[in-house]
């Protein structure tokens, strides 16, 4: 499978062994005032809310060729449901841009 992030820095598109080049951000427009963008090499700050703190998850199995990530707990109406508290369970993120 193809995953643009590590054949980008394998090819040369972002320079250097620094992990934070292979990172990405996406921001999702709420409003017809903004744009949807995808950041590649780090993210834009003046898209993070001021107060608010980035939240960082770890791609499991990138080599699949898509955003596999850990999930804690399911949270359903205000209730947490008994799934995945053994930490098995994962999710695989789409931003349905593509």
């Amino acid at each position: 499978p193809f995953n643009l992030v590590e054949t980008g820095a394998q090819e040369g598109a972002w320079y250097g062994d620094d992990d934070r080049l292979k990172m990405f951000g996406v921001f999702l427009a709420v409003s017809d005032f903004e744009h949807s963008e995808i950041t590649f090499g780090g993210y834009k700050p003046e898209h993070i809310t001021a107060g608010e703190q980035i939240s960082w998850n770890k791609v499991y199995d990138g080599h699949l060729g898509h955003w596999q990530l850990a999930v804690k707990s399911i949270t359903a109406d205000g209730v947490r449901l008994p799934f995945c508290d053994d930490g098995t369970c994962r999710a695989v993120v789409d931003t349905g841009t593509s």
